[in-house]
């Protein structure tokens, strides 16, 4: 079911999602607050308000991180998503960590979301690949500090030795290594 659910959303995003919309449809409540808190710029939005929400506030969140919405009201989504933990949360930071066609904000916002709902143990091989093989510095280097930060005792060595090789990534890779090498003190 949320595979089928996370591949709908990508495959047809809604055209805005937070544009107002008839206030007595189903859900009309939690999404109007939903968007409230997807627009608060002037301050960080607690995980506790994400999680007042409600059940029904998964389904909304993860319609707008698949959305045409500004990248940043999508990043602030996956944030709200990661902070409840859903059952769908998993599956739609997977896939639009996973999406090159996704904005770089809002592939981070997967990638540093996937940090936060994934055991230590699982987060390289849903992150190496992107820190070995995409396109994007930006989200190499979120993956690099990604797994620095959550899966240091596996994934530290690899991720030096990837700046090693990679020297254009030193870089970019200067917080995971400084993640890293905070561990060693």
């Amino acid at each position: 079911m949320i595979p089928a659910l996370v591949a709908a959303l990508l495959a047809s995003p809604p055209a805005l999602p937070c544009a107002p919309r008839d206030a007595a449809a189903p859900g009309a409540a939690v999404r109007a607050h939903a968007c409230e808190l997807l627009g608060a710029i002037d301050r960080p939005v607690p995980a506790s308000a994400w999680r007042r929400l409600g059940p029904s506030a998964d389904e909304v969140l993860a319609e707008i991180a698949a959305s045409d919405e500004l990248a940043i009201r999508r990043a602030r989504a996956l944030e709200g998503l990661a902070a409840r933990g859903g059952p769908a949360a998993e599956g739609v930071h997977r896939a639009l960590a996973a999406a090159p066609d996704a904005p770089a904000l809002v592939r981070r916002a997967a990638i540093r979301g996937l940090g936060r709902l994934l055991p230590a143990g699982d987060l390289p091989a849903a992150l190496r690949p992107l820190l070995d093989r995409d396109a994007d510095v930006r989200v190499r280097s979120a993956a690099g500090e990604t797994l620095a930060r959550h899966a240091p005792e596996t994934s530290c060595t690899w991720v030096r030795a990837h700046a090693a090789a990679v020297p254009s990534d030193a870089i970019p890779l200067e917080r995971a290594l400084a993640a890293c090498d905070a561990r060693v003190r």
